[in-house]
């Protein structure tokens, strides 16, 4: 049904009437229904109008499974990398709103897991319309990327394809963010970790300092100097003990 009342489409009708036993005893056999998850089907069960009659009806109700999104999680655009984050974007992908609780990534938030070709995906966020993940760093480039997102409650998981056209090696991209006049920015941050931006009441934003050191975040640059597992923190800067004694080796 619309917000207004009027019917989009009829999925299921039942007719259910008042029934007398004997004496004074009288019921309504009232009919029930519920809607899947991801709003293909609609089980309900009705008398139809017949003492001991209740049957139960497993309905399509002609949407079908919506469209899953796989974009750089940057940008929004459709080119990927190896080791980069991915956003998927749909209705029904999650069963609740979460971020992980710990620096290593889990491969499952809110009844989620995801897999590329076959292999799991580190999660950094989960809701029913939108899973951030990272992308394996060994799938290679320039071939089709089945990814799949597996949720509770679901029998059949939301699989889209990307074609090999759209991964390569790198495929830059920087972080944005927007304060109150809509302007998109690089997400930039100086030592200290203040937001580069324009100084705005109710902002914690400062402008950039010529002479100062910034750090920019991007997305999808390519393998780094040190390999880090999937999922796990990147490691610090070695101490000074550490460097010393990796220059006597």
């Amino acid at each position: 049904m619309r917000e207004n009342g009027l019917e989009l489409r009829r999925l299921a009708q039942s007719r259910s009437v008042r029934f007398r036993e004997d004496g004074d005893s009288a019921y309504w056999a009232e009919p029930r229904a519920a809607i899947s998850n991801d709003g293909s089907l609609v089980v309900s069960d009705s008398n139809f109008g017949e003492i001991g009659g209740v049957r139960v009806t497993l309905i399509a109700t002609g949407f079908g499974k919506p469209a899953m999104a796989v974009l750089n999680a940057a940008s929004w655009s459709p080119s990927l990398a190896p080791g980069a984050y991915a956003s998927l974007l749909g209705s029904g992908l999650a069963n609740c709103t979460a971020w992980p609780d710990s620096s290593s990534l889990p491969d499952h938030l809110c009844g989620t897991r995801a897999n590329v070709n076959g292999l799991p995906a580190k999660l950094t966020y989960a809701s029913p319309r939108q899973i951030n993940l990272l992308l394996p760093r060994s799938l290679p480039v320039q071939t089709d990327l089945t990814v799949s997102a597996s949720i509770e409650g679901v029998s059949e998981p939301f699989v889209s394809v990307v074609p090999a056209a759209q991964f390569a090696e790198v495929a830059p991209a920087i972080f944005t963010y927007a304060l109150d006049d809509g302007v998109s920015r690089a997400v930039i941050q100086n030592a200290a970790g203040t937001l580069n931006g324009p100084a705005a009441p109710g902002s914690a934003a400062t402008p950039a300092v010529l002479g100062e050191v910034q750090v920019l975040w991007a997305n999808a640059l390519g393998p780094t100097t040190q390999t880090v597992p999937d999922g796990e923190p990147a490691p610090g800067a070695p101490s000074l003990a550490e460097t010393k004694r990796i220059d006597r080796k």
